[in-house]
């Protein structure tokens, strides 16, 4: 009768046991890269916050320009106070890193709402024209972490631009 003779010795490691260090190099490589991935989400993050930023102080220095009794911008008290209104909208939530801030304010008056400027004593021929007030912001925006080939600061620009509701002159 064959008898089977069974080898005493070790069989050689295949299988799971030879495969314990493979995924902790493969678990390093992936985190490294996610890892920097991440980071240039959460920069991007803070680049779009900041570019919202910069919009958000045009909108609401021009809300306070078009406010009647404000919107005179060749008034250097009125061009100041809008200015100094878009900065403190922009300074007052600054967490996104925002530097080089500015701010303009102009009016302009149109015949109509998509018409090209004129003066304000200009007859239109469907009535008067109507006053709007624009404001322009402008602010830098330097980048959390550095990527090559990739710039580290950017210009962030704003505008608004708001109709001046009409009001009777007193009188």
């Amino acid at each position: 009768m064959p008898t089977s003779k069974r080898s005493s010795k070790p069989r050689s490691k295949c299988g799971k046991e030879s495969e314990r260090g493979a995924a902790l190099v493969e678990f390093a490589l992936i985190a490294c890269m996610m890892m920097v991935i991440l980071a240039g989400i959460v920069d991007y993050a803070l680049f779009l916050q900041a570019a919202f930023q910069v919009q958000e102080a045009a909108a609401a220095a021009a809300q306070y320009a078009a406010i009647p009794g404000n919107q005179d911008m060749s008034v250097p008290a009125t061009q100041t106070a809008t200015q100094n209104w878009a900065i403190q909208a922009a300074t007052s939530t600054t967490t996104a890193g925002v530097t080089n801030f500015q701010a303009t304010a102009i009016n302009t008056w149109k015949c109509a709402a998509t018409g090209s400027n004129v003066t304000y004593s200009t007859s239109c021929t469907n009535g008067t024209p109507v006053e709007f007030v624009q404001v322009t912001t402008q602010g830098t925006f330097t980048s959390v972490l550095q990527f090559p080939g990739l710039p580290t600061t950017l210009t962030l620009h704003g505008i608004a631009i708001y109709p001046v509701p009409w009001t009777q002159p007193a009188g």
